[in-house]
């Protein structure tokens, strides 16, 4: 993904820090820490996910903004023991919410 924003703008004009959401630094202070659509949901373990919240608040300024953007998918849909629900499907795909 590096190797292609690089074809549209160069490192002084959009650095790129490469590492863990929970433990990766950036140098300065920012206004806005973003977890963008459900990149929280690919930390598992409680213990990870307050390591990244901790991890935001190291690198906001004071009146700095945390946004975690999730998707929650509609429970309703689900009749009590279906623990699944399908959203897309296509040739050699199906998507599942679980």
């Amino acid at each position: 993904m590096v190797e292609r924003l690089r074809t549209k703008a160069d490192a002084a004009t959009i650095p790129v820090v490469i590492g863990d959401m929970a433990t990766a630094t950036s140098p300065g202070e920012h206004s806005l820490v973003h977890l963008v659509y459900n990149t929280i949901s690919n930390l598992l373990a409680q213990a990870e996910q307050v390591a990244c919240f901790r991890n935001a608040a190291r690198h906001l300024r004071p009146g700095g903004r945390f946004v975690i953007e999730l998707e929650v998918p509609e429970l309703r849909v689900l009749p009590p023991g279906q623990r699944a629900a399908v959203f897309a499907t296509g040739l050699g795909y199906v998507g599942v919410d679980t």
